[in-house]
């Protein structure tokens, strides 16, 4: 059974019309304006975890997107900072690696020296 939480305005004139026209856009159903707006039963805390998780979603559409972007630069204009961390009691311990930046796409990784 559908709660009609989520309710988009049809008429956006609405100073024409005594009530407002509203559509439940999970189940279609139709209401006018006023009293016989339905009153929503999630709490203020769930919605907020709803539209948080939706923009989460729509957040990681997004990155995959930069994702194939990446894969599909040739990245010609790199920049190159060697870096290192030496000064260990054991020197087996020390590590020196370059971390790379693509000016063009932003792409960022590792590779050692």
């Amino acid at each position: 059974m559908c709660e009609h939480t989520n309710l988009r305005q049809l008429n956006e004139d609405h100073h024409y019309y005594k009530d407002v026209r509203w559509v439940c856009l999970d189940c279609g159903k139709k209401f006018w304006g006023g009293n016989d707006t339905p009153k929503s039963k999630v709490s203020p805390n769930k919605k907020i975890q709803r539209k948080v998780a939706s923009l989460k979603l729509k957040l990681e559409a997004l990155y995959d997107q930069i994702d194939k972007v990446q894969e599909e630069c040739v990245h010609t204009t790199v920049n190159a900072v060697y870096k290192g961390d030496s000064g260990n009691w054991d020197p087996g311990d020390d590590s020196y690696w370059i971390e790379h930046t693509c000016q063009d796409c932003g792409k960022r990784w590792t590779a050692p020296q």
